[in-house]
C-alpha cells in the first residue's frame, strides 16, 4: 500500500471504448481516488511491480487458467482488491481457487457492464480497502 491516505485504482481494459467509459464513470463517482489505467496485463503487470495499487478493475483479458495466474501474481505484486469485468458468463467468483478469492478477487461484473451494479461493488471494494489501509 502506498503511504498517504489516498486510495489507487488500476483499471485495465483493452477495448478502447470501454476503456473511456469505465474510466469516466470511475472518475466522477469518485473524485478522491488516484486512477491509472491500463490496455494490456503486461503493461499492468509493470504498473503494479512499480507502484501499488489498492484496487484493480481488470477485464478478464486472459483465459482459464492464466486468467487464475494473473490474479495470483497481482495478488502477490501488492494485494490489490480486484473486480474482473468479463463476457464469459461462465467465470464465477467461486470459480478462483479460495486462497485467490479470499487474498484479492472481490467481484465478477459481465459485460455489458452494469455501471450501477459495478459502482455498489466498487463502493464496497473501496471500503475494504480503506479497512485494509488504517489497520496498517
Amino acid at each position: 500500500m502506498r503511504n498517504d491516505d489516498r486510495l489507487t485504482l488500476l483499471l485495465i481494459e483493452n477495448d478502447d471504448i470501454s476503456r473511456e467509459i469505465l474510466h469516466y464513470h470511475i472518475k466522477y463517482k469518485f473524485p478522491a481516488i488516484e486512477v491509472n489505467v491500463s490496455s494490456t496485463s503486461v503493461e499492468a503487470l509493470q504498473l503494479l511491480e512499480e507502484n501499488d495499487h489498492d484496487i484493480v478493475v481488470c477485464d478478464a483479458l486472459l483465459a482459464g487458467d492464466e486468467r487464475i495466474r494473473f490474479a495470483w501474481r497481482m495478488g502477490n505484486e501488492s494485494e490489490p482488491i480486484v473486480i474482473f469485468i468479463t463476457a464469459d458468463t461462465d467465470i464465477k467468483l467461486e470459480s478462483f481457487p479460495s486462497l485467490i478469492k479470499d487474498v484479492c478477487v472481490h467481484h465478477v461484473a459481465y459485460k455489458p457492464v452494469d455501471l450501477r451494479n459495478l459502482i455498489k461493488n466498487l463502493k464496497a471494494a473501496i471500503e475494504r480497502a480503506k479497512v485494509r489501509k488504517t489497520s496498517t
